[in-house]
């Protein structure tokens, strides 16, 4: 899913690398690189009294990673847009930012006005699901 789009950004893509290894990605989930992401958007929100470093821990530069990874590849996607990230991504930025208690929310699918899809655990429930839709 992510390698096709990925071959038109890397010139030199080879497939079943993770993405995390082109210098490109790397800047962009660099801490100045995520830091500088989080400064944009206080200034957008109009949060200038919280223009401070000291205000980020691990949760703001794993949202952000996760932003700017998206923001690169796909552009800006709007509001509820939401775009899979690939594991190997996941794992560089949870490893670089850990969580305090070692647990993560995870993708979450939303519907245009942003209420959360029910995503089936197993094969079995999506079975179910997708009989009852028909």
């Amino acid at each position: 899913m992510q390698e096709d789009l990925a071959k038109t950004f890397f010139a030199d893509y080879r497939e079943g690398v993770c993405l995390s290894t082109y210098a490109e990605v790397r800047h962009n989930l660099h801490p100045i690189s995520v830091r500088t992401s989080w400064l944009s958007q206080q200034q957008y929100l109009g949060r200038y009294d919280a223009l401070s470093f000291d205000n980020m821990d691990n949760n703001n530069y794993r949202y952000h990673a996760y932003r700017n990874y998206v923001k690169y590849i796909h552009g800006l996607l709007g509001r509820f847009q939401r775009k899979v990230v690939p594991a190997c991504i996941v794992k560089v930025i949870r490893d670089t930012w850990p969580s305090a208690d070692g647990t993560y929310r995870g993708f979450i699918a939303v519907t245009e006005d942003g209420q959360p899809i029910e995503v089936p655990e197993d094969y079995d429930e999506l079975e179910e699901l997708q009989q009852e839709q028909m």
